[in-house]
């Protein structure tokens, strides 16, 4: 269930129909709160309810996911955020990502963590390796993971973005 509001901000602006999902519907303990960026379009709320709740994973510091929480918010799309590295939700969300998206395509193969493993660790990598590696390094899962619930998006195009989500 989600209460159905409007916010007016200080300025007296007004966003319209807001979803927000009641406290017993936040998923993870420790994950953050939802966050809803600037003033959304009707179309994207109508979009966004069909999608029911999109969660962000990744890591806060990466710049890749600060350019896809800055076009969320820029799109007023709502979404919560899970840092998989504080979190630890990586390992239980792995087998369902990579059955959506394969194991390759999570797999960041160009990122710091991938360089810094061994010869060995990084030779012959094949589906039962990949899942060790990014459960024991979740830093080599390619970031962000946005999961509408009907989709499953690896990295971030703002094109693609667009094309799913709006």
């Amino acid at each position: 269930m989600v209460a159905e509001n409007s916010i007016i901000l200080a300025t007296g602006e007004r966003l319209g129909a807001v979803l927000i999902p009641l406290p017993w519907q936040y998923g993870n303990p420790g994950s953050e709160p939802v966050r809803i960026g600037k003033p959304a379009t009707t179309q994207s709320f109508n979009n966004m309810s069909a999608n029911k709740h999109c969660r962000l994973f990744g890591i806060k510091n990466c710049d890749t996911m600060k350019k896809a929480m800055t076009w969320l918010d820029a799109h007023g799309l709502a979404y919560e955020f899970v840092d998989y590295k504080k979190a630890g939700v990586a390992a239980a969300h792995l087998p369902d990502w990579a059955a959506r998206a394969g194991w390759e395509t999570l797999l960041n193969r160009r990122g710091l963590m991938w360089k810094k493993l061994s010869e060995a660790e990084r030779a012959d990598v094949d589906s039962a390796k990949a899942m060790r590696l990014m459960t024991d390094y979740p830093a080599l899962i390619k970031r962000p993971v946005l999961d509408t619930g009907r989709d499953l998006l690896v990295g971030f195009s703002p094109e693609i973005y667009a094309a799913k989500l709006l």
